[in-house]
Formats: C-alpha cells, structure tokens, sequence
C-alpha cells in the first residue's frame, strides 16, 4: 500500500489526482494522505472535502499513531489553536509541538506501517525534513519500503546558473535516501543533474495535475459553483501573483497594477500566492486590499477572461482551459519555458501591454483566443507523448509507483 504525504495546500493541489486515483483503484479504502506541516489548516479545502468523502484517510500524523484518548486530546488543542488563533496560537501552537515530541517514538512509527502493510512513502519535493521524515528515513533500511519524492508544480525557469547558488541546502541532504525523484519535464531532470543528483533517481513522468482527466473533476465534481465567465462589456482579467523571490521587478508589478485598476471597462483580481504569501507582492501593502482575491484559483480562472502570470505553474490550469495568456517578458530577466511560446501572448514592453489593456473588447479578445496554440507547451510539461484521457492517472501511478 502507498502513503502519501503533504505539507502545504498547493502541494495537496498537486498530489491529489494521484490520491484519487490510487484511492479508486482500491476500493476507496485504507489509503492515507497524511498532512506533515501542524500549521496548516487543510479541513475547509474543498479538495481534502473530496478526497474524504471518497473515502481517504486525511489527518495529521497524530490521527494515525496514537491512541484514540490521545488522539481526542490533541484534536481539541488544534480546534483551540483555530479558533482564538490571533490571540492564543502561539500557545496551543506550543502545546501541540511538545505533544509531538512523544511521537519521536519509533515504535509508534513501525506499528503504524507494519499494520497498514505500507510499501511506498509519497511525499511532495523538495519537503522540509522535520522530525516526521528523518523518522521515516531511519526506518527505511530495516522495514525496506520505498521512498519517492514528487516535484511541486511544473519547473518553467530555464536559467540553471542560478540554482547552484540558492539551493547548497540539497547537497548533502536526505534526498540521497529516496529512492526516487519524479519530475514533470526535462527542464526539471536537468536542474537536478546539473545539482548533482543521481541520475537513476530521476524520473520524468509529466504533470497529473493539468490533465484532462483530473480537470474534469476539479470542475465536475469539486469545485461546483463556479462563477463562469459569460460575454459582457468589462473585461475581466486575473494576475497571479508569485514569489518576489525569484526575480520580479516590483515596481514594474505596481505600475502595472495601478494602470489596470484605472481602466473602467476592465474588471481586475489580484490572487496571492498561497504558498508564501511573505514573499510576494501583495505582502507589500501597497495594492488596494479591495483587488486581492482569495478565492481559489480554480475559481478565478474560469471567471477571467485574461490570466496575467510571470512564473508561476498554475498557468498551465490556464492553458489547458483555454485562457487568454499575457505574459510580461519585462517583470524580470529570466528565461522562461514560454519565452516566445505561442501559448502566450508576450510583452516585452510596458507600454505595448499597457496599450493593449486600454484598447481592450470582446472583438480582440475573439482574434487572440484564436492566435493561441496550447498543444507544445502541454506536450513538452504535461503529457510527454502520453496519451491525455482518462488512463493517464492509472498508467502514471503504473508506469511510477508500483
């Protein structure tokens, strides 16, 4: 049996068509996927709704070891720590980390795989190696089970001279104690070689989370009530933002935020980046509260016309939807796997975009859809030669997992 593992919402965005599937395929029973990170709170995700209604066993790492007295307990010190979280977090936060301490018992670690006759460990990567998977390393030689990491998202930077620098912190770490990697595209492979990981180790599998298949629940069967977008005179655009670490040239975001929010026959949605909001723009102060979004991006996506992104890989969700594409060239200096891609429209100029926004109608949002060609960016991050129907899931899990 697998057990998978998450540490951030967008991470259980990205693992959980394999969730589903896997869950499928075993009659929806004893199929874990269980929450790393003590801080996040995943219960009002409509994906983790899902997922157990459909029979996943989802929880943090407590549910599944301890008793059922213990697990009651500490249930109710992270409701505490919900619910008077601006005031008392940080001490219903301290209760919990100490509790957790007792679960640095290796015993209750063996008990818990040796009874679900788990086999394979899935987590996201990179992950943050907090005491939960050192624990789990340390039993690997003895219990003999497999580890295998499943890279967040879709690499689109095609820069590599830059990570030698950022990301020393890989060097000498656990991941020489996976047993394999598995990127989406070869974009990824290269990086990792380039970082100096064992090219045995690497698999390139494509995407399951842009998918056909997986769309179709995501919007059949997850998310509703979407709002979708229907002809009408605003035009309705969405930015997605992203980390500011990588590179963006924030002034040039400002301008462009400032140009668009006084164009009135644009309706504008800024979306924060859910993984680390401290990093991006919006954590800056200096864009109107009234145009942060926190709905989720499935959501804003369906309801925009026009999707504004620089790096981030829920642009693919965009594409696959047939979403119009603005990207920025000038935000930044990097290469991206878009670059003159006909997946997007491409600025390189702030004043080519902005006079396009101004001169914006339905008429010119008709002849760009048209000129848009989504099958080579798909092709070369998504389905690698695949076939995009409704076997990828199964055939993925097939042809990486087992």
């Amino acid at each position: 049996m697998f057990c998978f593992f998450f540490r951030r919402l967008n991470d259980l965005d990205q693992i959980a068509p394999l969730v589903f599937e896997y869950s499928k395929n075993n009659n929806h029973k004893d199929v874990f996927y269980i929450c790393t990170n003590n801080d996040l709170d995943f219960e009002s995700n409509k994906i983790a709704k899902f997922l157990l209604k459909n029979g996943v066993k989802m929880g943090y790492l407590h549910n599944f070891l301890l008793k059922q007295h213990e697990i009651i307990f500490l249930d109710i010190i992270f409701r505490l720590k919900k619910i008077f979280y601006k005031h008392l977090g940080s001490f219903f936060g301290k209760i919990i980390n100490k509790c957790y301490q007792t679960l640095n018992n290796k015993n209750l670690y063996i008990k818990f795989l040796e009874k679900n006759q788990i086999s394979t460990l899935i987590f996201d990567y990179p992950s943050d190696f907090n005491h939960i998977i050192k624990t789990f390393i340390t039993l690997k030689k003895d219990l003999k089970f497999k580890i295998i990491g499943i890279e967040h998202g879709i690499l689109s930077y095609k820069n590599f001279t830059d990570y030698k620098k950022k990301e020393t912190q890989y060097e000498n770490c656990e991941y020489k104690d996976f047993d394999k990697i598995i990127v989406p595209n070869e974009l990824s492979k290269k990086k990792l070689i380039y970082l100096g990981y064992d090219l045995k180790k690497i698999s390139v599998a494509g995407c399951p989370r842009f998918t056909s298949v997986w769309n179709f629940v995501l919007r059949k069967k997850i998310f509703t009530n979407l709002n979708i977008s229907v002809s009408q005179k605003k035009i309705k655009i969405v930015f997605m933002d992203h980390s500011s670490k990588y590179g963006v040239i924030e002034d040039n975001y400002l301008n462009l935020i400032k140009f668009i929010n006084q164009q009135n026959h644009i309706d504008f949605k800024i979306k924060p980046n859910t993984s680390n909001q401290n990093n991006s723009a919006v954590s800056s102060k200096n864009i109107p509260e009234e145009l942060i979004s926190n709905n989720d991006s499935i959501n804003l996506i369906d309801w925009s016309d026009i999707v504004i992104c620089i790096n981030s890989s829920i642009i693919f969700d965009a594409i696959l939807n047939d979403k119009i594409f603005y990207y920025p060239k000038y935000f930044h200096k990097q290469e991206m796997e878009w670059d003159n891609d006909p997946c997007c429209i491409q600025f390189k100029r702030e004043i080519d975009l902005f006079d396009n926004i101004q001169n914006l109608n339905r008429e010119i949002l008709f002849k760009l859809k048209k000129s848009i060609n989504k099958k080579n960016i798909l092709e070369r991050n998504v389905f690698l030669g695949k076939k995009d129907d409704e076997n990828f899931l199964k055939n993925y899990i097939n042809q990486n997992l087992n």
